[in-house]
């Protein structure tokens, strides 16, 4: 693994491309923990995910939770965002002040369950156009995927796809022996279904 990182090291200039490939590393391997869903179902679930947002927004109304989405931080998460230490001790006014100072505009939580609905909407259309990554949910479906998201960051940022670099991390990451093979099996799927 050292090695890798050595690699890696020298093809980011600075700590922030390091910790950005770090980044990647955890993102893929969360991407890839989804499970394989099919078009109709995907379809389906945004579906019911703005079905149910809108529905949401509605019961919200303008009652008491149609609160503008920096009043739902919570206290040391707002201490943090604002830069200011007594967030709890601040009125209404204040916390307003210190949130617009950071983004000039924030939505109410009822705008923020329309757009989610919106957005929910467009993705059910997309599903039966968008080309799948995946086509069968196979016992590799999640090291396949994990390697051909790499693979394409590797490419684009660091200059190739680093098939030894790849093997390495994906042996430490699903904790089982992959060699470089495996990886090029994995990255050859894909460039066929592309």
């Amino acid at each position: 693994m050292k090695r890798s990182w050595t690699l890696i090291g020298k093809r980011c200039p600075d700590d922030h491309e390091v910790r950005q490939v770090w980044y990647e590393i955890f993102a893929a391997l969360k991407q890839s923990e989804i499970p394989f869903l099919s078009k109709t179902e995907m379809r389906d679930q945004f579906l019911r995910i703005g079905r149910n947002s809108k529905k949401l927004a509605d019961m919200i109304g303008d009652g008491p939770l149609d609160l503008m989405a920096f009043e739902f931080f919570p206290n040391d998460d707002a201490e943090i965002a604002f830069d200011k230490s007594n967030w709890s001790d601040l009125n209404l006014i204040l916390k307003m002040s210190a949130a617009h100072k950071s983004l000039c505009w924030w939505p109410s939580m009822r705008g923020l369950l329309h757009e989610v609905a919106r957005q929910a909407e467009i993705l059910a259309k997309k599903a039966f156009t968008e080309k799948r990554i995946v086509d069968r949910d196979t016992a590799d479906r999640q090291a396949n995927y994990f390697f051909r998201k790499l693979a394409k960051y590797f490419h684009k940022h660091l200059g190739g796809s680093m098939e030894a670099t790849l093997a390495n991390i994906g042996s430490v990451v699903f904790d089982k022996q992959i060699d470089k093979k495996m990886v090029r099996q994995a990255l050859r799927h894909e460039k066929r279904d592309a």
